[in-house]
């Protein structure tokens, strides 16, 4: 049953990460287009005590500003020199979106019914020579 599981989180992981891969800021200038944000996307399945847990996450450091939103300070060169301007940016949500899209109850029955099917067409073959 652990292995059904694994598979199933793991599945779900990738669906997570394949759905939330393509986030558009808003607001400012942001190199989502540029892959930078895709490239460092990181994806991690593993138990701890009786949990099993999925990780997806981004270590580019403006992920969480487009995840979440926020302000950040940008300097703009402008005629008379660099001008420092506070950027607001609109929370895109795209992790959560993707989780809430990837967790649906419905289809995460369908996905365990069938990882288990799989899990019940294994034919261990034993022999003692």
């Amino acid at each position: 049953m652990d292995t059904v599981i694994l598979a199933l989180v793991r599945e779900v992981v990738q669906d997570v990460a394949t759905r939330s891969s393509t986030p558009e800021s808003m607001g400012g200038r942001m190199p989502v287009k540029t892959g930078q944000l895709v490239s460092s996307l990181s994806t991690r399945v593993y138990r701890t005590g009786n949990s099993t847990i999925g990780e997806v996450t981004y270590t580019a450091p403006y992920a969480g500003l487009i995840n979440r939103g926020g302000a950040v300070i940008r300097t703009y060169n402008t005629k008379n020199g660099p001008v420092d301007k506070e950027v607001t940016h609109t929370p895109k949500s795209f992790l959560d979106a993707a989780v809430v899209e990837a967790v649906d109850m419905e289809k995460m029955n369908t996905h365990l019914r069938k990882k288990l099917q799989e899990a019940q067409n294994i034919d261990i073959k034993t022999s003692a020579r």
